[in-house]
């Protein structure tokens, strides 16, 4: 899982197949099936990873259709400009969130980055300990800064 089918240079990451069922447990505990006029917006590089989510909350998610590629990876030409537009979506739709669930990643903590207040109804996936925290929990001696360094979308 992890790996782009489209793209044959992408490496493959053993811990997303781990992180998509803890986030799917998560979302499961959550009563979110319960919550009928709740959406769910996922977006991945990987379609295993979409159709996972998508598979256990069909009525409920939120998908921009369009190639998945990386933008500092091959792809083929004809897909690039229909892969960038899904890109910029998926980046823009990923702000408009009222919720977010993020991993490890630059392009999630960044799309972040755009909500209006970025670190109200956060949450991260840590993967040392399989788990997903509220971010805000993480800070003890008040709100959390309004300006994040580098790809810290967390800390």
């Amino acid at each position: 899982m992890g790996q782009n089918p489209s793209n044959p240079l992408d490496n493959r990451f053993e811990a997303r197949d781990l992180a998509v069922g803890d986030i799917i447990d998560f979302l499961n505990r959550t009563n979110l099936r319960k919550m009928r006029h709740t959406r769910l917006f996922v977006t991945s590089d990987s379609e295993q990873v979409l159709s996972k989510i998508v598979s256990q909350f069909s009525n409920q998610t939120i998908t921009i259709s369009g190639p998945i590629l990386h933008i500092d990876r091959p792809a083929k030409f004809n897909d690039l400009g229909r892969g960038f537009l899904k890109v910029v979506i998926d980046f823009y739709a990923l702000g408009e969130c009222h919720t977010s669930i993020l991993t490890p990643s630059g392009f999630s903590g960044l799309a972040n980055r755009r909500r209006i207040e970025p670190y109200q109804n956060l949450f991260k996936y840590d993967a040392s300990n399989r788990r997903i925290e509220r971010c805000h929990d993480i800070y003890e001696h008040g709100k959390p800064p309004k300006t994040v360094a580098g790809l810290v979308y967390c800390r």
